[in-house]
């Protein structure tokens, strides 16, 4: 995505997202936003499981338990 759409739709919806080193993106500490170097395939297999891990949004909201 060269705009950055897709990336700002999935943070509003407070998605995880992933991107390389080699984006623009940085990280802000708040969102659900991770930047990865680009050929470190273990920080990528981690940053997927915990992302796979989380709560979706929806379930978030509907348990408190998961705030």
């Amino acid at each position: 995505e060269n705009f950055g759409h897709v990336i700002f739709e999935a943070l509003g919806s407070g998605t995880p997202v992933l991107v390389s080193d080699t984006t623009m993106w940085e990280e802000d500490g708040t969102s659900a936003l991770r930047v990865l170097p680009l050929h470190d395939r273990t920080q990528w297999v981690e940053a997927i499981e915990e992302a796979a891990d989380r709560p979706t949004v929806r379930e978030a909201e509907s348990d408190p338990d998961l705030r």
